[in-house]
């Protein structure tokens, strides 16, 4: 899908801004929404409007079904799009459609664009002047470095691991886009300071990765809450 479309700077101050399966979650809404009435297969989709489904989304997003889920019932709450169930899953509307993306000449938005501080994100993933969706770890190498020293300060014993194995890649590469790196570092705080959790499998980053856990141990890093007692 080739185009581009406005993002204000003053999406720093947004509400859900620092809430990151939020954050992506509209911003993919906007990439995607259409940008002028269509009609396929009899129905049509109006400006401002994408469908959605409760299985594909989350997986071109990057995020679990939970945080989608998640997601979704926060913009709704503060009414920042509107959803509609129909036979081919849930169509939504972005409420302030035309005051994101108003539809006026190219060429005045260009010469503008430095005056009203906004800036394009492209379709085919380019960002323009600046990068929204910051990557929380450079790197795999940096993830497990943080892995290793979380661990080592909790369990006080050395590890060994240098590399994520093809599934924990995948994994790592969903989180990294959907979580600051605080916050994966607050769930493997969350993970560690669990007692009488052990067997070593739950030490793995496979299970730290898994769907839902961040998540998990999140909670319990901030509610001091307990799972394996």
């Amino acid at each position: 899908m080739a185009g581009w479309i406005r993002l204000h700077r003053k999406l720093n101050d947004w509400k859900w801004y620092k809430d990151l399966p939020t954050r992506v979650t509209f911003l993919h809404l906007l990439l995607n929404a259409n940008w002028q009435d269509k009609t396929e297969d009899g129905v049509t989709i109006k400006r401002g409007q994408i469908p959605t489904g409760s299985l594909t989304t989350p997986k071109e997003i990057g995020i679990s079904r939970q945080q989608f889920r998640r997601a979704m019932s926060n913009l709704i709450a503060t009414n920042e799009i509107t959803t509609k169930t129909t036979t081919k899953g849930t169509l939504v509307t972005i409420v302030k459609y035309d005051h994101y993306q108003p539809l006026d000449d190219d060429r005045n938005h260009q010469n503008n664009h430095q005056n009203n501080h906004s800036i394009r994100i492209y379709n085919n993933n380019t960002l323009s002047n600046d990068r929204v969706l910051a990557v929380a770890y450079e790197s795999e190498t940096d993830f497990l470095a943080e892995w290793k020293r979380v661990r080592e300060h909790y369990e006080n014993k050395p590890t060994n691991l240098t590399k994520l194995t093809p599934m924990e890649r995948t994994d790592f590469n969903k989180i990294n886009t959907s979580y600051s790196k605080e916050q994966i570092r607050q769930a493997m705080e969350g993970l560690f300071q669990q007692k009488g959790m052990f067997p070593a499998s739950k030490l793995r980053p496979s299970h730290f990765l898994s769907p839902g856990n961040v998540d998990k141990y999140l909670d319990c890093y901030n509610n001091k809450t307990q799972l394996y007692a």
